[in-house]
């Protein structure tokens, strides 16, 4: 018997070794396939990341040459560095009340001034009927609604920071505003504006719970911008120039406008620039942070935290002066643009062999003839010397850098704005 169980051992060790070796041999031709496999994915892969950043490529192209000026998304980030104690606000200081309230009683808010859709500072892209009937089937329907945030102000007025377009469908509807157009699910309402629904879908869409988060008066103004940032999730995200834009008193929005409408800017951009996005507007305001920061004596920019925050905050700041102040710094401004139609003439603010205005030069050059104030005869005997030492800076490595890679930076603002005062107090 022990020899039978051997010698059965044996044999059995025998298959599995065999068992084995073809296995192995499986597996082999297995990490073959595996192998050639994965070539094939990275490869595709490979493909794929390459033809996205080509779409990305010609995406930024396209809308640089559709807006006239050249894409700088450093400047929309923070600068790197920023420890816990150099933010503009303390986080316990951010108060939020979440409440549960029905459609009917925003309306009621709407209707009596309490809620401001602030129609003056909407974009131009705005919600189709189509899409405005889906959220009014969903509310028919009884399916919950994404949550918005609101502002309340010191007067009780309340502004809203996200879900200005659900907010506006909704009034717009229960006004008689339009009629639902394509339904889903509920054909029976097609072609129906509010009054003309059954009462018992008028019911549900007033008795809508909505979750609306409000931001305490007390909340300090910075933490509005941030929480816009982070709930700003709309088909179309706003831009960081429309949110400023919606924390803007009248009088600043005003200021903005005139700015990148006015006819010195329009001239010595040569016309260049669509404002389709407030991207005008965010060039002015661009220039206006800069020099407010840029300390003209000690070459340096003071207290600096990047221009996505540095350009929020000047937003607040321009809120608190008075319209005199605003109507000022408008003619400075025009004063500013002139001269620079005097020293660049039709290249404007472009870097060689390009069409579109580049944010750093803009910059640059309107910082430095904001500080440095020249006789117009004096400007214009001195101007073909400038523009052939400005082209000649535009050769140096280190400033032409500055106005093209990480431009959102410190040392590259400062070093954009040495540039140009450089060649300036050269000359004149």
């Amino acid at each position: 018997m022990l020899h039978f169980w051997k010698c059965f051992r044996k044999g059995w060790y025998k298959d599995v070794e065999g068992q084995t070796e073809n296995q192995k041999q499986e597996a082999t031709v297995g990490r073959q396939v595996s192998d050639q496999d994965i070539a094939y994915r990275k490869k595709r892969n490979h493909k794929q990341d390459n033809e996205i950043k080509e779409y990305l490529k010609q995406s930024e192209k396209y809308e640089e040459e559709y807006t006239g000026i050249e894409a700088a998304p450093e400047d929309d980030v923070e600068e790197p560095g920023i420890r816990d104690g150099e933010f503009p606000y303390n986080v316990k200081d951010i108060r939020i009340d979440q409440k549960m309230i029905t459609a009917f009683q925003i309306e009621h808010w709407i209707n009596h001034g309490k809620l401001d859709l602030q129609p003056d500072f909407q974009r131009n892209l705005v919600w189709d009927v189509q899409r405005k009937t889906a959220l009014i089937e969903s509310m028919m329907m009884r399916i919950p609604i994404p949550a918005f945030y609101l502002s309340e102000e010191s007067d009780g007025k309340k502004y809203v920071i996200d879900g200005l377009q659900r907010f506006s469908a909704i009034h717009e509807f229960m006004t008689d505003g339009y009629q639902l157009k394509k339904m889903q699910y509920l054909k029976s309402c097609e072609k129906k504006s509010f009054n003309q629904l059954d009462k018992k879908f008028r019911t549900y869409i007033e008795d809508t719970m909505l979750y609306v988060n409000i931001l305490d008066e007390r909340c300090p103004q910075m933490v509005k911008f941030d929480v816009f940032r982070r709930v700003n999730t709309g088909g179309i995200p706003l831009n960081p120039q429309e949110i400023r834009n919606i924390m803007a008193a009248p009088g600043v929005r005003k200021l903005l406008k005139s700015m990148a409408g006015c006819e010195e800017f329009l001239r010595v951009t040569n016309n260049r620039i669509r404002d389709i996005r407030m991207g005008a507007q965010q060039l002015c305001l661009r220039f206006l942070t800069v020099y407010d920061i840029y300390d003209w004596d000690q070459h340096v920019l003071n207290d600096y935290h990047g221009l996505l925050r540095m350009m929020d905050a000047k937003i607040l700041s321009l809120n608190a002066q008075q319209p005199d102040f605003l109507i000022h710094l408008l003619e400075e401004f025009k004063r500013i643009m002139s001269q620079c139609e005097i020293v660049l003439g039709k290249e404007s603010f472009c870097k060689p062999g390009s069409k579109v205005i580049n944010k750093s030069i803009f910059t640059a050059w309107s910082v430095v003839l904001a500080n440095v104030h020249i006789d117009r005869a004096k400007l214009e005997s001195s101007s073909e010397i400038l523009k052939r030492k400005y082209h000649s800076l535009l050769k140096d490595y280190k400033f032409y850098n500055s106005i093209t890679s990480s431009t959102g930076t410190r040392s590259n603002i400062e070093i954009s704005i040495e540039g140009i005062r450089g060649i300036v107090e050269e000359i004149l």
